[in-house]
């Protein structure tokens, strides 16, 4: 699997040089219902922490699964962690 592969090569380079940063594509998902989004009182307990509240419903870029939720994808953005060995990790 390419997740085994790329946690190999992680801990491989950790065990020389003892710090990484790994730079990685990163995507925000959204996610809401139609209920939540055709809501008529105050009273949010979904996950879009009212910001979608009553708003009439999934608008553009919304891929409504079901009548209790629907997402989608934010733009693509890089994140960069640093990724340090642990204390008491051999080196290799």
């Amino acid at each position: 699997m390419a997740q085994d592969w790329f946690s190999d090569l992680v801990n491989h380079i950790l065990g020389k040089y003892s710090k990484l940063y790994i730079i990685q594509p990163y995507r925000e998902q959204e996610k809401c219902a139609s209920q939540c989004m055709n809501a008529q009182g105050h009273e949010c307990q979904c996950s879009c922490m009212g910001a979608y509240h009553g708003a009439g419903g999934p608008g553009a870029g919304w891929f409504e699964v079901s009548e209790t939720f629907a997402t989608r994808w934010g733009e693509s953005y890089l994140a960069c962690r640093l990724m340090e060995r642990t204390p008491g990790s051999q080196p290799l």
